[in-house]
C-alpha cells in the first residue's frame, strides 16, 4: 500500500457520478498511476474503489475522501470484506508495514 496525498479539490463531475473520466484522471494523478493496494502501475486495468465499501457505507458512495483507484484484482479481493484497513491518506504506510520477499518459498512477507 502506498502513501497518498490526495488533491483537496474534488472533481466537479463527482456530484453526478464517481466513475467519470475526470474523477479517474484525478485519482490516477494523486496515486502516481498506481493501485493503492498492491502498487502495480495501472494502464487500463483499473477501477474506482471505495475505501469504505458501498455495501456497508452507501452514504460514502460519492465522497471524494473515500475514492481511490485499484487494479481489478485488488478491488475484487478487497470487496466489502476489508473496510477497516489503514487509510493511506492518514498514515505513512511505508513506515508502518515492512515488506520483504522470501524467494525460496515464493512468498511476500509483511510485518509491522
Amino acid at each position: 500500500m502506498i502513501r497518498i496525498c490526495k488533491n483537496a479539490d474534488k472533481p466537479q463531475t463527482l456530484d453526478k457520478s464517481y466513475n467519470t473520466d475526470e474523477v479517474c484522471k484525478q485519482l490516477l494523478m494523486d496515486q502516481n498511476d498506481k493501485c493503492y493496494l498492491c502498487e502495480r502501475r495501472l494502464t487500463t486495468d483499473y477501477q474506482v474503489e471505495h475505501f469504505k465499501s458501498q455495501a456497508n457505507n452507501g452514504d460514502l458512495k460519492q465522497t471524494w475522501e473515500n475514492l481511490f483507484v485499484a487494479c481489478g484484482y485488488c478491488n475484487n479481493k478487497k470487496s466489502n470484506k476489508y473496510d477497516d484497513i489503514l487509510d493511506p491518506t492518514q498514515y505513512d504506510i511505508e513506515t508502518i508495514i515492512e515488506h520483504s520477499n522470501d524467494f525460496v518459498n515464493q512468498k511476500a512477507i509483511f510485518d509491522s
